[in-house]
């Protein structure tokens, strides 16, 4: 492989890899939750194409998980970790 071939092989790979990332954050309160939906995945398409681009769709999905660790660990500030049930608060039970 010449130089020019992997110089741009890793370019595409970068490309594809910040396409994958864009993707998924430009659409991010439908990425991450309890249901998924994630336009960024029929890039993995791609991976059947060339196999060089599953290292971008892993690398993509990396930084997409660290990007969504640090969203997460800032929001935890905002959630109290107990919370204070007042005492008149009145429960309802089945008999």
């Amino acid at each position: 492989m010449t130089k020019k071939n992997i110089i741009k092989d890793l370019s595409s790979i970068a490309i594809i890899c910040a396409m994958y990332v864009a993707l998924t954050l430009g659409i991010s309160p439908l990425s991450y939750g309890p249901r998924q939906f994630r336009i960024s995945e029929a890039l993995i398409l791609l991976c059947f194409y060339n196999k060089k681009y599953g290292y971008s769709i892993s690398l993509g999905c990396l930084i997409n998980l660290l990007v969504n660790l640090e969203i997460c660990a800032r929001a935890s500030f905002l959630i109290p970790i107990s919370t204070n049930i007042p005492k008149s608060t009145t429960f309802l039970t089945v008999p």
